[in-house]
């Protein structure tokens, strides 16, 4: 059932034969999907042009890059992570589409919106080259089960027996 409605995997990839541009939030229903298609087309796509592709990931939810709002569940990321998406957009769409010579194939292929610093990044490729992959876990004392509970989450892999249940 899922293989039959998912749209990653190589043979899906490979069917790409055109440049693309993905834009998601950091709280996007489908954020997920935004670099996994990024990684997939850039591996598999079936021409020089679809891989070579294009993301931007702000600290959106779904839709959200067409607000001027620079809060997000109730966080101020400050002015500079609203982007003109439109803009954006539409300078992507007139070189792809309508062949007009605007430098937008030099542009970094990849901009984040780094949440903390709040500040955007460009990169070559994804992940940032400066990634850093971290295992985290969700630990506790057997009693996480409401906000007064003893669950947390880090970076030491809990030990014990002491577990958690829900049904």
């Amino acid at each position: 059932y899922w293989r039959g409605i998912a749209f990653q995997g190589k043979e899906n990839f490979s069917k790409v034969a055109v440049p693309s541009l993905s834009i998601s939030g950091w709280f996007d229903v489908s954020y997920p999907g935004t670099p996994m298609n990024y990684e997939g087309v850039k591996q598999w796509g079936a021409t020089p042009a679809a891989r070579k592709p294009s993301m931007i990931i702000g600290p959106w939810v779904h839709g959200g890059h067409h607000s001027k709002s620079h809060v997000t569940g109730g966080i101020d990321y400050g002015a500079d992570s609203v982007l003109d998406t439109n803009a954006i957009q539409v300078r992507w769409l007139d070189h792809y589409l309508k062949g007009i010579d605007n430098g937008v194939e030099k542009d970094p292929p990849v901009r984040v919106f780094v949440m903390g610093v709040n500040r955007w990044r460009t990169a070559q490729d994804w992940p940032l080259p400066q990634t850093q992959f971290t295992p985290y876990y969700l630990a506790s004392g057997g009693s996480a089960n409401s906000s007064a509970g003893d669950g947390r989450l880090t970076t030491v892999a809990p030990k014990g027996r002491n577990c958690d249940q829900y049904v």
